[in-house]
């Protein structure tokens, strides 16, 4: 098989400090900021949620929750629709904000190295990886699907106890 047999391609997406690879398939759609409706409850790095072909999906600051300070909106600024096909949400669909477009780039053997995991990596970073000069996170998707199902969870059970009194109820 020859070598340009094997190639694949990925999205290399621009975060505040680093680049986030995934497979193409990976990336459904890149959209706005202004289509995020901002919350204030939930883990800080749970930004809100936005509604995308009828559907709300969470959205989430990676750099928030790998314990790093929020990235500044800036016009750049853009959430890429997530397509993780997991299990812990409902349409196995999530936002990532981004600091910029994602670039479609060709991956194969003789540009793509391991890069050593550090000793403060999350459980949410599957792998390191050097591309070129570049390097990139590789994410493990299931787990940050994990924690948003959790998060949103809660937010949820939030918005239900808050609604659950009723006046004149029992004393």
């Amino acid at each position: 098989m020859a070598e340009s047999d094997r190639a694949l391609y990925g999205q290399l997406m621009p975060l505040a400090s680093t680049w986030l690879l995934l497979p193409k398939a990976g990336l459904a759609e890149v959209l706005g900021m202004e289509a995020v409706a901002l919350e204030t409850e939930g883990p800080a790095w749970l930004l809100g949620f936005a509604d995308w072909r009828e559907q709300r999906l969470p959205v989430l600051s990676l750099e928030a929750l790998l314990g790093e300070p929020m990235p500044a909106r800036t016009r750049r600024t853009r959430v890429a629709v997530i397509n993780s096909l997991g299990t812990h949400l409902d349409a196995g669909l999530f936002m990532i904000v981004l600091q910029g477009k994602p670039q479609l780039t060709l991956l194969n053997p003789a540009a793509l190295r391991p890069a050593p995991m550090r000793e403060d990596d999350d459980e949410v970073i599957l792998a390191r990886t050097r591309l070129a000069n570049t390097e990139a996170l590789i994410p493990d998707l299931e787990a940050i699907e994990r924690r948003l199902a959790e998060a949103v969870g809660d937010v949820e059970d939030q918005h239900l106890a808050a609604t659950d009194w009723e006046p004149g109820g029992v004393s």
